[in-house]
């Protein structure tokens, strides 16, 4: 009994140590590159997009373990739809932004010349409004398939097959991590 006490004590410690680093930690950081001197690079741009996607998986993480942990049951539909669905497309929306990052990086290295006709701000602009529309197009999904049901937020609608959409949702993982070690290698 008393191992399962401090187990329990023990997830709710990192959970809260977790949530305000990464919330503080993120803020800090996107105010940091907010800053003249990294304002314009193509690094400040990609960090300062990535620092606003994880502080909102946070946010949606610690909402949605809040709301788990007390047993609020869900009487609003609306919520239980936007959380996951915030999740899910932030966190994709990072791992994204960590492989354009890595690609714009790779380039500039391996084309030092070329680079500068490419890698405009214009064009990583370009780049993450691709990403958030594609990924939040792709996520769109979720406002059938979760809902409330007895309090609970789970799947509700097997419209979009769960064995299709969890495949599709690891591909769309392995993509920017495919692309973040080739452009390490290319690096190196």
């Amino acid at each position: 009994f008393e191992a399962t006490f401090a187990l329990w004590w023990e997830k709710i410690f990192v959970a809260i140590l977790t949530a305000l680093f990464g919330l503080i930690g993120n803020l800090l950081a996107f105010v940091l590159l907010s800053r003249p001197r990294f304002y314009n690079s193509a690094a400040g741009f990609y960090m300062r997009a990535l620092s606003l996607s994880d502080f909102g998986v946070m946010v949606g993480l610690v909402g949605n373990h809040t709301m788990r942990m007390y047993q609020v049951p869900l009487h609003w539909n609306v919520y239980c739809k936007a959380v996951i669905f915030l999740v899910k497309w932030l966190m994709a929306v990072s791992d994204w932004i960590l492989g354009a990052m890595c690609l714009e990086r790779s380039v500039a290295i391996s084309l030092p010349l070329k680079s500068k006709q490419i890698l405009k701000p214009r064009n990583n602009r370009i780049v993450l409004v691709v990403i958030v529309t594609m990924l939040a197009g792709y996520f769109g999904y979720t406002f059938e398939a979760y809902g409330s049901a007895n309090g609970i937020c789970r799947t509700v609608s097997m419209a979009y097959p769960v064995g299709i959409r969890t495949v599709v949702d690891y591909v769309l993982v392995l993509i920017p991590a495919f692309v973040i070690i080739i452009s390490n290698v290319v690096i190196i």
